[in-house]
């Protein structure tokens, strides 16, 4: 078997929702198993990943969960064994089970959210064969550290619609916020209300039920089964991108699931978006928030234009099933299998 993929497989997660549909496209015509990363525990994976999932492993014995994971890998035995991702894998891998798996095959591990985690998962840069890194300067990092550990995976999307006009049905919305309630994100969606109040305009707000608690007509929670139909019935979608815990800016997944479907997006400032993708992504601040909703509210025609722009650039640069493509093939050329 050339590929073994050990990842998140939970349905309705946000692997489930793009990675795992281009990552099987991306493998068709190779040897290659797919499983859930946390198929060697004794329980049914999924209510491990949907429960206190720290609790599990702090409570767990984890020299019994090594041998295992060790017993289960061996078992397939794949010349290249993906891990995705370290958040997960670094919640229960001894260092010692990794150096007798990389005796047996090639392990490579997907880094994952890099920005917030940028420290912690420093140390681990020279434990597996190679990494993969979301972010161009957290793997630009990494390989400062340890020369050639890290490839760069730009994040990208599953196109399950390459057709834009086929996107363009009516719209029932024509501003929603997406994301859970902190931070600045809370009066970004409350100045959202006022502005629709104010204008006419129809919006909606969908995130955790925390969002009950502010002035602001909430939709409920949006998984991977539900994001993309509601998404298509918005014009314009609003998301912050601004990390819960530091507040600093770091890459969102949700302005590409937006572009996939043909609405058009809007985030808080991330430069990446501009200076590593090329991709013309609206932003705002605070302050600028109405006039730019204006701008694009009374201009459908300019909406609907950008947002074909960002659709046919992303389709063509950052359709997963190419970048994972590309990653597969570097893999098997790095290690020559």
């Amino acid at each position: 078997m050339q590929f073994l993929i050990a990842c998140d497989t939970l349905p309705g997660g946000t692997f489930d929702r793009d990675k795992i549909p281009a990552i099987k496209e991306a493998l068709a015509g190779k040897e290659y198993e797919m499983i859930d990363l946390f198929s060697f525990a004794p329980e049914n994976p999924h209510t491990i990943r949907t429960g206190d999932i720290k609790g599990f492993f702090a409570r767990a014995d984890l020299k019994e969960l090594n041998e295992r994971f060790l017993k289960l890998m061996t078992f397939y035995s794949p010349k290249i064994l993906v891990l995705c991702t370290l958040d997960l894998v670094s919640l229960f891998l001894f260092p010692e089970t990794l150096r007798k798996l990389r005796q047996k095959m090639k392990v490579v591990c997907f880094f994952g959210d890099d920005e917030y985690m940028l420290n912690r998962h420093a140390h681990w840069v020279d434990r597996f064969d190679k990494n993969v890194a979301y972010v161009k300067w957290c793997a630009d990092y990494y390989n400062n550290i340890v020369p050639g550990s890290t490839y760069y995976l730009p994040h990208g999307c599953y196109f399950y619609e390459r057709d834009f006009d086929k996107l363009q049905d009516e719209k029932e919305y024509d501003v929603i916020f997406i994301g859970n309630p902190f931070g600045e994100r809370i009066e970004i969606a409350k100045k959202i209300q006022r502005i629709g109040d104010g204008l006419g305009i129809k919006t909606k707000v969908f995130g955790n039920e925390e969002w009950k608690k502010y002035p602001v007509d909430y939709g409920g929670f949006l998984g991977a089964d539900t994001i993309n139909a509601q998404i298509r019935k918005s014009r314009i979608v609003v998301s912050g991108s601004a990390d819960h815990i530091t507040g600093k800016p770091h890459l969102s997944g949700t302005p590409f699931v937006v572009i996939k479907n043909g609405s058009l997006p809007m985030c808080t400032p991330y430069p990446p978006f501009i200076n590593d993708y090329g991709l013309n992504i609206p932003s705002f601040s605070l302050g600028f928030l109405e006039t730019i909703i204006k701008i694009f509210f009374c201009r459908p025609i300019s909406t609907a234009s950008r947002a074909r722009e960002l659709f046919e650039k992303t389709k063509k640069d950052f359709d997963f099933v190419n970048l994972f493509g590309e990653l597969f093939e570097k893999l098997e050329k790095e290690f020559e299998i």
